[in-house]
C-alpha cells in the first residue's frame, strides 16, 4: 500500500501505470500466471486510494488472522503504515 500511495502520480497517468503494472509483474515471483491478474490487482487498489479507503483497509488487514498467519509480512507492513499514518508520520497524499 505505501509504495502504491507513494507512487500515486503514476497510478493517475494510463501511460506510466501500464508500465508500473509490467514493472510489478515482471519483479514478481509468480504470484499472477498473467500480467492481466496483476493488473486487477493494481486497479484495485487503486480504487480504495481514490475512494479515500486506505484507513479502513489497514484497519482490516491488521485484525485479518488469517493474514497474520499466511503473510505475516504483510500484516506488519500494514500495521506500521497504519500506525505511522495515524501518528501524522506518514501523510496520505490527496
Amino acid at each position: 500500500m505505501e509504495t502504491f500511495l507513494l507512487r500515486i502520480d503514476e497510478l493517475r497517468d494510463p501511460n506510466k501505470k501500464t508500465k508500473l503494472i509490467e514493472e510489478i509483474y515482471n519483479n514478481g515471483e509468480g504470484f499472477d500466471k498473467e500480467e492481466g491478474g496483476t493488473r486487477t490487482r493494481v486497479n484495485c487498489l487503486f480504487r480504495i486510494i481514490e475512494a479515500g479507503r486506505v484507513i479502513e483497509v489497514l484497519d482490516v488487514a491488521v485484525a485479518s488472522v488469517r493474514l497474520s498467519k499466511d503473510f505475516p509480512d504483510a500484516a506488519y507492513q500494514a500495521e506500521d503504515l497504519l500506525m505511522r499514518i495515524k501518528s501524522g508520520e506518514f501523510v496520505i497524499p490527496d
